[in-house]
């Protein structure tokens, strides 16, 4: 655990374009390694985990945009976060045995972050933690064939599909 937090960090502290954004970055960092953790083994994204990272991801957002001057970032950001919050919530409406509230709580956070790097980004990572889920879904299957009733915790494959978009964004 210890060493794939710090590969993170040092992937985000090397792959950050802006000073004002590392901070934010950072701390989806931090979050991420508890919120993969919790999830995995107990298929649960705790309210007292992904509240306070949707607070430090708006602050450290908003204050990256004033850093920058860059207001758009702020009001994107926001409405990336509330767009796929509302795009999980209906999935979750829809077929509430295939999402948790956990994981359209966490989308909020995703997209807030999506939203901040831009409209592009935010649709290729809207479409990434889906896809990525559906690899580890597909893999489970390989390797269990007989188990079919596994459940596969979706919180860390939307976040690697918010991690690998950041990537993409700031190295391409």
């Amino acid at each position: 655990m210890a060493a794939a937090a710090a590969l993170l960090f040092a992937a985000v502290a090397l792959l950050t374009e802006s000073a004002a954004a590392l901070p934010a970055w950072l701390a989806l960092g931090g979050f991420t390694m508890v919120l993969v953790v919790v999830d995995i083994r107990h298929h649960l994204l705790p309210d007292a985990l992904v509240g306070p990272a949707l607070l430090v991801g708006i602050l450290t957002i908003s204050a990256h945009g004033l850093a920058a001057g860059d207001p758009w970032v702020v009001s994107r950001a926001l409405a990336g976060s509330a767009a796929l919050f509302l795009l999980y919530l209906t999935l979750a409406l829809i077929s509430p045995s295939g999402m948790g509230m956990g994981d359209v709580k966490l989308a909020s956070v995703a997209g807030l972050y999506l939203g901040s790097l831009g409209w592009g980004p935010w649709i290729l990572g809207a479409a990434a933690g889906p896809a990525i889920g559906a690899i580890i879904a597909a893999c489970m299957l390989v390797l269990h064939p007989t188990n079919r009733d596994t459940e596969v915790a979706f919180g860390p494959a939307m976040l690697t599909g918010v991690f690998t978009v950041f990537s993409l964004v700031n190295v391409g």
